[in-house]
């Protein structure tokens, strides 16, 4: 049985200095993160210990433009680190996944004359989806600032009470 060989967005996101200077002019990026499967996700999770934090922040940042289904587990273990601005970015590539995943699952939806949703389709432990919780509820005080953070709130609790 012969090895796949790695895809250039695994490749890209594998070369620590590209990534991180990338960051601030993301759009490679973003089109390499369109382009990963859960399971090239999964292998840059089972790296994450040996790259530096600003790798992982911008892999973080970079998993935003995803389907949580695929890159889920590389963004909850952001939320379990000790950096808060790791944290703070998972919480935001967790909105922009799932703000992405309700825009297009709503534009189907209008389309088919159906009802709007704000169910999305990753199922969160019980213990992570009280962490994002928690972690909102910490940041509470920048919702004017970031109300993006407020959003993601109202989102998850409606998914919590679905």
């Amino acid at each position: 049985m012969s090895k796949q060989p790695l895809s250039d967005s695994l490749l890209y996101f594998l070369d620590e200095k590209t990534v991180c200077l990338d960051v601030e002019f993301p759009d490679t990026g973003i089109d390499y993160a369109y382009q990963m499967k859960a399971d090239e996700w999964n292998l840059l999770l089972k790296v994450w210990d040996k790259f530096s934090d600003e790798w992982r922040n911008a892999i973080t940042y970079f998993a935003g433009f995803s389907y949580l289904q695929d890159s889920g587990p590389l963004l909850t273990k952001a939320l379990y680190e000790e950096d808060e601005e790791m944290i703070q970015q998972a919480l935001f590539s967790i909105y922009e996944s799932i703000s992405a995943e309700l825009e297009e699952e709503n534009h189907r939806r209008e389309q088919d004359g159906k009802e709007s949703t704000s169910k999305f389709r990753y199922t969160f432990s019980e213990q992570d989806f009280q962490k994002i919780l928690n972690e909102l509820e910490l940041r509470k005080g920048e919702f004017k600032l970031h109300p993006e953070l407020k959003d993601l709130q109202r989102i998850m609790l409606e998914q919590k009470n679905a």
